[in-house]
């Protein structure tokens, strides 16, 4: 799924955003931006060296959206 997301970010909504957006280097900056996000695993970690318990993720929308669920006792 991974690769079909990337060529949807890079290929097709590139290449709209050159068609109808007036400002398409924005687009790029947010294909930049998605592609250098941490995976679940990194973002696991960095909540537990914040202080959460029992973190569990949901991957949604073919893996491109996830949820994050996670306990902080007092």
């Amino acid at each position: 799924w991974k690769f079909l997301i990337k060529f949807y970010f890079e290929k097709i909504v590139s290449n709209l955003s050159k068609v109808f957006s007036s400002a398409p280097h924005g687009y790029s900056y947010f294909i930049r931006s998605v592609n250098a996000f941490m995976n679940a695993y990194e973002f696991s970690d960095i909540l537990k060296k914040a202080g959460f318990k029992k973190i569990r993720w949901f991957p949604m929308v073919f893996g491109s959206v996830t949820i994050f669920q996670g306990i902080k006792l007092k």
